[in-house]
């Protein structure tokens, strides 16, 4: 469905001419990093066990990523969008990670409306607000938005409605949201069998990514008809998931919106649990959310998000899969001119609750990140990152030469260059 309506925005593009340039606006980046561990292991790309994108034996120098955003205005209340991103290494590829159609239409009330009908991100990030779904904090997203960039799309319709304090004379802004959307059937897959993990790289439509030599997916394991590679996006039970959310603005305007923003978002994909079609297991995962950001005045920023839920998939206490997890981060943000210093602490878990043998899925975490950034002419982006990695996982002993508590510092130096 992406892909079909891919292809019609682009044929609309196509069809632009110098009349509608200003109709057109194109938003690019490439992304080159230098990387460096301490005590690091093998990453999960590689069928490791480290939840960071790098492993120990990754070269230096990454093409991190470049990307391609593509806004083009069909009518005064109605845009479409199309995001490509394209990734170089071992796991390099080309794909599409956002295809939608963004309609406001003309208020009629104090209250205003608007759809969104495609693929597009759960709108439940306070971090990754930049092009691209890019975080301008820092260059590795916090375990919650990892997760949300890598396992969750909205391929389905969204509609918000807002009430604007502004036009009542008020001091706070009301906004409630709900969707419905399909083919998220395996979200919570990679919190099971990998855990928790923080990095940049974001799942495309037709991305799929390894999972680790788990015992549960060989031959003569109880879910042995998974295949070595998972699909974050595909439909297994023929049934739609939901979500549901609100968010309250309060204070005086002072600079981009309003000083204190506080969310909640509730997300159920509503997976049944027992189903199975082409090699990918359907999980039910649902999980709620709380968000602040609170900006303090002297372009000092405080952001905080904590989810909590779980996920379940197979039949029985003995043959099914069954977690509970939890993450939560608080991020202080400091901006002067063009410099940007970041600090974030984060803490994760994943609960084990069945009782399948040879499955262990308990991890317990945190990490510490210093991020700066400068940028330091037009399109021009240079960023300087400190990442402290530790979690512990009894279910890597499952993986041949991996150890079951992790600690691992990462730098990554970044230029970016955006147009």
């Amino acid at each position: 469905m992406a892909v079909g309506l891919c292809l019609c925005i682009f044929s609309v593009l196509a069809q632009a001419d110098n009349h509608n340039e200003d109709k057109l606006h194109l938003r690019g980046m490439v992304d080159l990093q230098l990387q460096s561990q301490h005590r690091g292991s093998d990453s999960w790309l590689d069928g490791g066990a480290l939840g960071l994108r790098y492993g120990d034996d990754d070269s230096l120098a990454q093409l991190a990523q470049a990307g391609l955003d593509v806004d083009y205005r069909l009518t005064p209340t109605l845009v479409a969008n199309v995001t490509l991103l394209a990734y170089a290494g071992d796991e390099s590829e080309l794909t599409l990670s956002e295809a939608f159609l963004h309609y406001r239409p003309v208020p009629t009330s104090q209250w205003r409306q608007e759809w969104r009908a495609g693929a597009f991100h759960l709108p439940a990030s306070l971090e990754n607000t930049g092009p691209l779904w890019t975080s301008p904090y820092s260059l590795t997203p916090s375990t919650i938005n990892t997760w949300i960039g890598e396992e969750m799309r909205t391929i389905g319709v969204e509609n918000r409605w807002t009430l604007p304090g502004k036009f009542r004379q008020a001091n706070w802004d009301l906004s409630l949201l709900g969707a419905l959307y399909v083919y998220n059937d395996t979200a919570g897959t990679m919190l099971a069998w990998r855990g928790w993990a923080s990095h940049d790289r974001i799942a495309g439509l037709n991305s799929d990514y390894p999972i680790a030599d788990l015992p549960q997916i060989r031959e003569d394991g109880l879910f042995n008809k998974q295949t070595p590679l998972f699909e974050p996006f595909v439909e297994v039970d023929n049934r739609p998931g939901f979500y549901l959310g609100s968010d309250l603005a309060w204070g005086a305007k002072s600079g981009r919106g309003r000083p204190l923003n506080l969310s909640y978002f509730y997300y159920n994909n509503q997976g049944k649990s027992t189903a199975l079609k082409q090699g990918q297991y359907a999980w039910r995962s649902r999980f709620h959310q709380i968000s602040a950001h609170w900006r303090l005045g002297g372009n000092v920023e405080l952001l905080s998000q904590y989810l909590k839920g779980d996920t379940l998939m197979g039949g029985g206490p003995i043959e099914s899969i069954e977690a509970d997890y939890w993450s939560g981060y608080v991020m202080l943000s400091k901006r002067v001119g063009p410099h940007r210093t970041s600090l974030r602490w984060d803490r994760f878990e994943v609960e084990d609750t069945d009782l399948t043998p040879v499955d262990t899925n308990d991890e317990h975490g945190r990490s510490v990140m210093l991020n700066y950034s400068f940028n330091w002419g037009k399109g021009w982006k240079t960023s300087l990152s400190y990442t402290q990695w530790k979690s512990e996982r009894w279910g890597r002993h499952y993986i041949p030469g991996h150890p079951v508590a992790i600690d691992t510092d990462q730098w990554l130096l970044s230029l970016r260059r955006y147009w």
